[in-house]
């Protein structure tokens, strides 16, 4: 959809990053402090890093430095049901790039479906 090298599904935990599902790498988890997706979770509105080699925060992180070469990266996180964001739905690419508007929507609305899908049996548990 969005044409870059890997997606994936994220959590977030004090320590670290775990994969729930993932498309283009092999990592299971990563430790926090090293997660691109610790950003997005940080801010209801998503989080986009057009070129990571340009970007301060990011010059000596493995995950620019090492043989995943990610230079473009975009998230939306993924909230619980008590408000608190948990996780994020993200995309990165071993090129800087630039994400549009409409990617955005697009990339927010993968969020929300994935968020709603975690969810569905414990509202369908507070309904019954």
């Amino acid at each position: 959809m969005f044409g870059t090298a890997a997606a994936a599904i994220t959590f977030i935990d004090r320590d670290r990053q775990w994969f729930k599902a993932r498309s283009g790498f092999e990592l299971s988890e990563t430790p926090r402090d090293i997660a691109f997706c610790d950003y997005t979770i940080r801010d209801d509105n998503g989080f986009v890093v057009p070129n990571a080699i340009l970007d301060e925060r990011f010059t000596g992180n493995p995950f620019v430095t090492d043989e995943h070469h990610v230079r473009f990266y975009a998230g939306h996180p993924i909230v619980s049901p008590e408000g608190h964001r948990v996780g994020a739905f993200c995309v990165y690419d071993t090129r800087p790039r630039e994400f549009s508007e409409e990617d955005s929507v697009m990339l927010r609305n993968l969020a929300l479906l994935v968020q709603d899908e975690l969810w569905a049996d414990r509202q369908k548990a507070a309904v019954q």
